[in-house]
């Protein structure tokens, strides 16, 4: 298991300059690849409801993240490096409704946002099982003695294993198992979509009264992987 390592100092291993113009490396090829390009991209659009006490918080979000970086072989298993982890979009409003009243937070009132982890790409059975998540924040946005952790999407490998819901029990449509053959990477580029839809819901008891939290999600995930046949000079 190989944790991703921050690689900003390698940038120069996926330079334009190394390239042809298809976009192959230069030099001769070699039969084995030597590392390989990987591209991840996460869209999601969600939403989510808290009800306690005499408030009722909803609201609804959508973001998209862009993971870029590479992996090596090393032995039996594969080193996974960071490039690029980019929060493309991010868009969220959350309305809290008293009676008759009721105030609106926007994108800006939000005061942390999605963060996508890619931690590693793990070697089973040959097979490759990719473990990423989107961490999560904390809603409402607006004053509230209640709170709770709003879950963004994650791979089954990870199956938000350090959260007390697990993840994977509540997926309604779709599969969040992010895997492919590895000979697969060997033959050739592969391109992968996968998506699914989440959800979940609970009733918990806090001093003497019920409060509900609901909240949902789709996703479609994207995944490029490109074999490179020749070291950078």
């Amino acid at each position: 298991m190989k944790r991703a390592i921050p690689g900003a100092f390698l940038l120069l291993a996926l330079t334009p300059a190394i390239f042809g113009e298809n976009n192959r490396p230069c030099g001769p090829r070699e039969e084995t690849p030597l590392w390989w390009d990987i591209l991840l991209n996460l869209e999601t659009e969600g939403n989510y409801r808290l009800e306690g006490g005499d408030r009722t918080f909803t609201g609804n979000y959508s973001f998209s993240v862009r993971w870029r970086g590479f992996m090596e072989r090393d032995d039996d298993d594969y080193l996974l490096y960071t490039l690029d982890n980019d929060l493309l979009e991010w868009s969220a409003e959350e309305t809290a409704s008293r009676g008759d009243a009721a105030t609106r937070s926007t994108t800006g009132d939000f005061k942390d946002r999605p963060f996508l982890v890619f931690n590693y790409i793990i070697r089973k059975n040959q097979q490759l099982h990719l473990d990423f998540i989107v961490h999560g924040i904390v809603v409402p946005q607006a004053e509230s003695e209640d709170s709770a952790l709003l879950l963004f999407p994650s791979s089954a490998e990870n199956n938000q294993r350090d959260q007390q819901v697990s993840y994977n029990n509540y997926l309604i449509k779709g599969s969040n198992r992010i895997v492919l053959d590895e000979e697969e990477i060997y033959a050739g580029a592969v391109g992968r979509t996968y998506s699914w839809t989440w959800k979940h819901q609970s009733w918990t008891l806090r001093m003497n009264r019920t409060v509900f939290t609901a909240h949902s999600h789709g996703v479609i995930v994207r995944l490029s992987i490109i074999p490179r046949y020749a070291r950078p000079d």
